[in-house]
This record gives structure tokens, C-alpha cells and sequence, in this order.
């Protein structure tokens, strides 16, 4: 996400990262699938076949790992809303229209995602798109390279020891993402094996650090 004085700087960003994932991962640009949010946001994916992805319980963990992996230490990191990356967000489709702005989520071609102002991108935004250019997963290979930091990611991520869990419960949020947080950390230690009062108990420590806490009767959403 950008600003919309900033939106040009979030494609020249994004043009540097894929010229550096195409160094050092080999992905071709043609391979990104691209989206314009209507608003102030771009989409950007790569197919699954590349990672060699297949259905698994809480992608969104393993996903948000791989992405920071990604851009870390690059300009783009900066434009990351990592917020997305959570079981009860959603992904608009292709084409559906932005509540605020009434432009449409449009498919961009990587040719327009690096050449055109940002004008003209919300020009195109005005109507519906179909993006017959993206490239399908049949008709790709796995990517060895990003294929072994996936798999290095679905071994490793998982907190399992206190350790782990007692540095997650000592970083607070601020207002605006407390609860989205609040829910991850509880799924956290549901899966480490706490039980819904070592649950509570714990998120309720946790919530001491955050600017301001959560309301103590909204935990029982959790």
C-alpha cells in the first residue's frame, strides 16, 4: 500500500524488487500476476506451482514467512501490509469493484506495473479487465530455489519452545492491529498445546504491553 503521492515510488520499488528476485530466485516478470486495488494498493503474486504449493492448514503463517523472507532489506518492504496474511482477512477477486473509490480490481501487465504513470492505471481501473496473459500453473515448473526456502519455512515456523513463546507475549501492538494480533498469538498457543485458560491467561499478559490494552470483555471473542 501507498499514499497516492507515493504511488509511483511503490512501483519503482517494485520494479527494483523484481529485478533483484529475478537475479538471485530466477523469476521472470511475466510469471507475477498483478493487480490494482481501485484504491491505493497493489497486488502482487506469483503462481503457487512455483513453491510447489498445495492445500495445508494455516497457509497464511507460512505465506507471510515467505514474503518477509522476500523483501527483506529491499526498498518494497517498506509498501508490505503484512496485516493480510491472517485466516480471517480476505482477497478480493479480480474485477470486483472497491467500496470507496467504485474503480475495479484490475488485473496490470507486468509491462504496465513498470511503465505506466499512475494516472492511467486508475484509468484502466474504470472498468472490468480479463487478465488472459497471466500464465497458468500447468504450464509451469517448480522453482527449486524458492521451492527449498518453503519448505525450510513449513519445518521450522512453528513456536515450540517457551522460549519462543515467552518473546512473542513481551511485543505489544498499537491501536489498530491489537486484535488481529491478539488472534494470531491465541491460535499460537492453542497449537503449542495451552489450554483456553493458559489461553487467556497468557493473551491477558500479552495485553499489558499493547498501546492502549484491549478491553478486558473483548477476550471472551477470542
Amino acid at each position: 500500500d501507498a499514499p497516492p503521492e507515493d504511488f509511483e515510488l511503490l512501483l519503482l520499488a517494485l520494479t527494483h524488487a523484481m529485478e533483484a528476485w529475478k537475479v538471485e530466485y530466477g523469476v521472470e516478470f511475466e510469471f507475477y500476476r498483478f493487480s490494482f486495488s481501485g484504491a491505493k494498493g497493489l497486488h502482487v503474486g506469483i503462481p503457487g506451482k512455483l513453491i510447489n504449493l498445495a492445500p495445508m492448514k494455516n497457509p497464511e503463517v507460512y505465506l507471510r514467512r515467505f514474503v518477509e523472507i522476500l523483501v527483506k532489506g529491499l526498498e518494497i518492504e517498506k509498501y508490505v501490509d503484512f496485516k493480510i496474511y491472517s485466516d480471517h482477512r480476505y482477497f478480493r477477486y479480480s474485477n470486483s469493484q472497491h467500496a470507496s473509490t467504485g474503480l475495479y480490481k484490475t488485473p496490470l501487465k507486468p509491462s504496465e506495473v513498470i511503465g505506466l504513470p499512475r494516472g492511467d492505471i486508475f484509468e484502466l481501473a474504470k472498468r472490468p479487465r480479463t487478465a488472459d496473459w497471466w500464465i497458468m500453473d500447468r504450464e509451469l515448473a517448480v522453482n527449486p530455489i524458492l521451492h527449498n526456502i518453503f519448505l525450510g519455512i513449513l519445518s521450522g515456523s512453528k513456536p515450540s519452545t517457551s522460549t519462543d513463546i515467552n518473546r512473542i507475549l513481551t511485543v505489544g501492538e498499537y491501536d489498530g492491529n491489537r486484535h488481529n494480533r491478539a488472534f494470531e498469538i491465541a491460535r499460537i498457543l492453542r497449537d503449542s498445546g495451552y489450554s483456553d485458560e493458559e489461553c487467556l491467561e497468557a493473551l491477558q499478559r500479552w495485553d499489558k504491553m499493547n498501546h492502549p490494552p484491549i478491553s478486558l470483555s473483548e477476550f471472551g471473542w477470542f
